[in-house]
């Protein structure tokens, strides 16, 4: 975890938002309150619209199928689970 005065501006991109599901959200802010109480007075500020995901998907056939996607995209796989 680095300051943001370590990062170059993230432009447009990190001004973009969309709802978490509510079990990722439950943890992360249960990680930046761990984070705060070992930190203090230090916060997190996600930007959960930024990075990838890597998932792997179980489907019925048996298969596994390994995929690297946006959070986006795994906040809508997540909904179908």
């Amino acid at each position: 975890i680095l300051s943001e005065l370590f990062w170059p501006p993230f432009g447009e991109k990190a001004k973009e938002s969309f709802n978490l599901p509510e079990d990722v959200k439950g943890m992360l802010d249960t990680y930046a309150d761990r984070f705060h109480t070992l930190k203090t007075p230090r916060k997190l500020n996600w930007h959960p619209q930024l990075g990838t995901v890597r998932l792997e998907l179980a489907f019925e056939d048996g298969r596994v199928k390994e995929y690297s996607v946006t959070p986006l995209h795994a906040a809508l796989i997540v909904k179908f689970e």
